[in-house]
């Protein structure tokens, strides 16, 4: 009677490290999908909803560069005229920590994000500092949750967490 109970949670373990496995694979397989692209150009709009329901549309541009061992990313938006202007430079590493700047042009200045404020919100959305530089699957831990419909498709829910306590 006692290896039973042993013999389930070993079962249990092995399927969950599988599992696993296979959320860091879906990450794995979408890094390589969305690299190896040299640079691109995008125009993007975001809308931002209050919880009372309040609507902000914002228009910005995007430009982007592969290099060896980095990405960088511009990000200048257009629209509201009180945030005209405003710009994120990122650069992202492979095997060093990111940098990224922020140029406010109402005041002139550029400001340096640390690396410990790359949590907090930019530009008053949802987004942090750290959602709009690149990534590495090496910098989270994957665990599968389950599969979900999605339309005609099913998907799999995988959380990611990062292995950075200031993230």
């Amino acid at each position: 009677m006692r290896v039973m109970p042993v013999f389930v949670l070993v079962c249990t373990f092995a399927a969950g490290a599988v599992a696993d496995d296979a959320a860091r694979q879906i990450f794995e397989e979408e890094y390589a999908a969305s690299h190896g692209y040299g640079d691109l150009t995008a125009e993007l709009s975001m809308r931002l909803v209050s919880k009372k329901g309040r609507v902000t549309e914002r228009a910005l541009r995007l430009q982007q560069m592969e290099t060896d061992g980095s990405v960088k990313t511009l990000i200048v938006f257009d629209e509201p005229k009180p945030i005209r202007g405003t710009g994120l430079l990122t650069f992202s590493q492979v095997l060093a920590e990111d940098d990224q700047w922020l140029y406010l042009p109402a005041i002139k200045r550029v400001k340096k994000i640390a690396s410990r404020d790359r949590s907090g919100p930019f530009v008053g959305s949802e987004f942090a500092y750290e959602d709009l530089a690149d990534y590495q699957v090496e910098e989270f831990t994957y665990t599968w949750l389950r599969e979900e419909a999605c339309g005609e498709l099913v998907c799999d829910v995988v959380q990611r967490t990062p292995l950075d306590p200031f993230s």
